[in-house]
């Protein structure tokens, strides 16, 4: 499969709706693919590698060669927001890169740190960039990209709280980037803003997001 074939990174426009997240144009999102909703592997390199990326630990278990698939999602994801930020990041300037948590609580069985990977490597290849585990769900849900009911970011919102041990090095003016894979409607950017500003008033957040989603049969910007 060629790589970065289907990637570039751009910032979401007057073209994107996002159905929870209506000012995004003032909120500086970024994303580098375009998945298709509802869509096999077989459709695109970019729903091979989203699909991959969340392959469950459980189907690896199963299946253990289908872990070396879920990693090298991991790297590709990495990689790309690296780029992202070496060519868009100004130098003086340092950045928090936080990952979006997963719908199962960390103890829960289910629960995947497939973000969490990337923001590491992503923080280790640049200087300026650090990375916290600021947010955490205190009941686990069902899998988002599981669920046939959309996504509501007061039901997102009220299971987020901070991580207290990561929030005291967070500085009340720092630069947060939200990090997560697939960009569908804005809720979990909205209620992940909201939490981190309600403690941070003077933080700007952005998001990255390694794709956003469209329906089958959406055209798409390429």
């Amino acid at each position: 499969m060629p790589e970065n074939r289907e990637s570039r990174w751009r910032k979401t426009d007057e073209s994107v709706v996002l159905a929870h997240c209506l000012d995004h144009e003032q909120r500086f999102l970024f994303y580098a693919r375009t998945y298709t909703a509802g869509q096999g592997y077989q459709y695109s390199e970019t729903n091979q590698l989203i699909l991959n990326f969340k392959i469950r630990y459980d189907d690896i278990k199963r299946n253990p060669q289908r872990r070396q698939y879920k990693q090298r999602a991991i790297q590709q994801f990495a990689k790309e927001v690296t780029a992202l930020l070496r060519d868009q990041l100004d130098p003086s300037l340092s950045l928090i890169l936080v990952p979006i948590p997963p719908s199962k609580e960390r103890s829960h069985p289910e629960y995947d740190d497939r973000v969490e990977q990337v923001v590491k490597a992503v923080a280790a290849n640049i200087h300026t960039v650090s990375w916290l585990p600021l947010l955490q769900v205190t009941t686990s849900m069902e899998s988002y990209h599981s669920r046939s009911a959309g996504r509501n970011p007061e039901d997102i919102y009220a299971v987020l709280q901070l991580d207290e041990a990561s929030a005291k090095y967070c500085q009340p003016n720092s630069i947060i980037a939200l990090v997560d894979d697939v960009l569908t409607s804005g809720a979990h950017f909205t209620a992940a803003r909201r939490r981190i500003q309600e403690r941070f008033p003077d933080t700007t957040v952005i998001g990255i997001f390694w794709a956003k989603a469209v329906s089958y049969g959406v055209s798409s910007e390429t």
